[in-house]
C-alpha cells in the first residue's frame, strides 16, 4: 500500500467449469526473508571465496568414513596437476603424496583431533610436486560433524604453500651456521658435530681426531694481491680441505685464516697423520689469483679422543695448541 515492492512466490490453480477454464485461485507467499538470507549468504560465499583467493589456499573436504575428498583446483594446483587427473580422490590421494616422515608426524596430530584433546588439527608437511620435487603446505582442518557415537564424521580444511617461507628459514639456519665466505661449517657447528662424533665414538669404541689448520704466509696475499684474492684463496682452500676428507667427516671454518677438521671413526691414530700430509700437499701448489698465483702453506695441529680429551672444548684447544 505504501508503493514499495517485496519477493513473492506464487502459485496459480486453474478453475473449470464445463471443459473450460473460467478463472483461477492464485495463493502468494511472501519470501522477503528467505531471499535476504540467500543473498546474505551469497555475499558470504562470496567473501569466503575472495579470501581463500586472496591467500592463495587449498581447500579440502574429508569425508572420514568412507575415506572421499573432495578438492578445490587450487589443491591440485599446488602439486602440479589438474582435478581430472587426481581423480577418483581420496586420504589415498593426500598418503600417495606426502613425505613418509610428515605423514607420520601429521597422523599422530589427528588422532589427537580426532580424540578432541586439541581443538584443530595443524601441520607442516611436504607434499611432491607432479615434477618431482618436494613443496611445503601448511595443512589446517577441523572436524565439524560428529556420528552419534562420537567419532569424526566429516573434516574441511586448507592447504597453503608455505615453500619459499621454509627455504628462507632454511636459508637462515644455514648462514647461522656457516661461515659466508666459504659455505664450510662454523666454530659453533663444528663443536656441534664434534661432540656428536665424540659421543658416538664413545658408544662404539672408535677415535676421533681434531685437527686444527693454520694457513701460513696468509697475510702476505692480502698485502701482495688485494683482499679480493685473499677471499679466493680461502675458497680454494675449502674446497682442497673438503676433498681431502669423507663425507662424514667435518671440515670447518673457526677464524680468519684457520680451519678445524672433523674425521671421525679414526682406526688408527697414524690416519690422522696420514689426512694431515694430504692436507699439506693438496695447500701446496700455487692458486691462480686475480693478478697472479698466491702460494701458502700451512700448520696442522692433531688431537684424539679419548687421547688428549674427553669433549669438544678440550681436544679442540689441544689440537690448536699442537
Amino acid at each position: 500500500s505504501d508503493g514499495s515492492l517485496f519477493p513473492v512466490e506464487y502459485w496459480s490453480y486453474p478453475q473449470w467449469v464445463e471443459g473450460r477454464v473460467v478463472g483461477a485461485v492464485v495463493t502468494f507467499l511472501d519470501i522477503s526473508e528467505r531471499k535476504q538470507a540467500a543473498e546474505a549468504l551469497a555475499r558470504e560465499r562470496q567473501r569466503l571465496a575472495h579470501i581463500l583467493e586472496s591467500t592463495n589456499a587449498g581447500t579440502w573436504e574429508w569425508h572420514v568414513p568412507t575415506g572421499e575428498v573432495v578438492f578445490n583446483e587450487r589443491w591440485a594446483e599446488m602439486v602440479g596437476y589438474t582435478l581430472e587427473d587426481l581423480a577418483p580422490s581420496s586420504i589415498a590421494t593426500w598418503g600417495e603424496l606426502g613425505h613418509p616422515d610428515d605423514l607420520r608426524r601429521s597422523n599422530e596430530l589427528l588422532e589427537k583431533h580426532f580424540q578432541k584433546e586439541v581443538p584443530y588439527y595443524e601441520s607442516e608437511m611436504r607434499l611432491r610436486h607432479r615434477d618431482g620435487r618436494w613443496i611445503w603446505v601448511l595443512d589446517r582442518g577441523k572436524v565439524m560433524s560428529w556420528t552419534a557415537e562420537g567419532s569424526p564424521l566429516r573434516m574441511f580444511g586448507t592447504h597453503q604453500d608455505i615453500t619459499e617461507r621454509k627455504v628462507a628459514e632454511e636459508r637462515i639456519r644455514h648462514l647461522a651456521n656457516h661461515d659466508a665466505l666459504t659455505d664450510l661449517p662454523n666454530l659453533l657447528l663444528a663443536r656441534d658435530r664434534l661432540a656428536m662424533a665424540m659421543g658416538a665414538a664413545r658408544r662404539q669404541h672408535h677415535r676421533v681426531a681434531g685437527m686444527f689448520v693454520d694457513l701460513d704466509g696468509f697475510k702476505g696475499v692480502n698485502d701482495t694481491f688485494g683482499h679480493d684474492a685473499g677471499d679466493e684463496v680461502l675458497r680454494h682452500v675449502a674446497r682442497s680441505l673438503r676433498s681431502c676428507l669423507r663425507e662424514t667427516d667435518t671440515a670447518a671454518r673457526v677464524g680468519g685464516d684457520e680451519f678445524l677438521l672433523v674425521v671421525r671413526e679414526l682406526g688408527m691414530p697414524e690416519h690422522a697423520a696420514i689426512i694431515a700430509e694430504k692436507v699439506l700437499r693438496a695447500l701446496a701448489p700455487p692458486i691462480p689469483v686475480p693478478g697472479g698465483e698466491a702460494t701458502v702453506g700451512a700448520s696442522v695441529g692433531i688431537a684424539l679422543y679419548p687421547a688428549h680429551g674427553t669433549d669438544d672444548e678440550t681436544l679442540i684447544k689441544e689440537a690448536d695448541d699442537a
